[in-house]
């Protein structure tokens, strides 16, 4: 944090919430237009299931439909910072013409509620609502035009949202370790893509009990390798 590190941090104390069309373009619209009439029912009973497998509440007190775009949004701007960031310093590099230059990658965090990557593109799941760093990929592409994106997903659990959102495209390669076994069941080992998607999906089940050293040799035998050959414009990180 700012208070501890100084100016090496930067934060982010306002930005918009994602827009309707940024999260359209990784869930189905109506699901989406469907959660904001959830949120009159949850108005008038307090709280109300809105996805049986997990489950999924909205909430009155705090709107769930409108927390979950400010959620999605600290992704969007964190890619709108790292890329402005990027690009300054690119040309500042340039100007100075200097073969000593050295780029270290900006980087950025999103502390953020509620998660986002058991939400599949037709709906909630798993206390998900938006998948929020899918939609972050998805702008990245859209608005900034880096075509190649790598999205590691850490977490006891499959992040199987942000796999179906993908599993058919080339251009975003998904990877997953998670405990074998775990809620929602999915992420099998032979699950690597679909059709052009083919080979950019990849699932690592990892048995209950691994540590740290079973993650540091997969994220330097396999991880590590599979994002040097994919040479993605963006790396995404959702952090279990």
């Amino acid at each position: 944090m700012s208070q501890f590190r100084g100016s090496e941090i930067i934060e982010l104390q306002n930005y918009k919430p994602a827009s309707v069309d940024d999260v359209a373009n990784v869930h189905e619209r109506a699901y989406v237009s469907g959660l904001e009439k959830a949120m009159d029912r949850a108005s008038q009973q307090g709280i109300v299931v809105i996805e049986g497998s997990g489950p999924t509440y909205a909430t009155a007190t705090v709107s769930t439909f409108q927390e979950s775009l400010v959620a999605a949004g600290a992704g969007i701007s964190l890619v709108d910072s790292v890329v402005m960031y990027l690009s300054r310093t690119l040309f500042s590099v340039y100007q100075v013409s200097t073969s000593k230059s050295s780029l270290d990658p900006p980087m950025g965090f999103a502390l953020i509620r509620p998660p986002g990557h058991h939400a599949i593109p037709k709906g909630p799941m798993g206390f998900c609502v938006f998948g929020n760093v899918a939609i972050a990929a998805r702008y990245a592409q859209r608005v900034h035009g880096l075509k190649r994106v790598f999205i590691i997903d850490f977490d006891v659990h499959h992040g199987n949202g942000t796999n179906d959102a993908f599993y058919d495209d080339p251009d975003i390669f998904f990877l997953s370790t998670h405990q074998d076994g775990s809620y929602p069941g999915t992420g099998k080992i032979h699950e690597v893509g679909h059709g052009d998607g083919e080979g950019t999906t990849l699932n690592l089940p990892l048995p209950g009990g691994s540590g740290d050293i079973a993650m540091r040799t997969v994220f330097d035998e396999v991880i590590v390798p599979c994002a040097q050959r994919f040479k993605p414009d963006i790396i995404l990180v959702s952090a279990g």
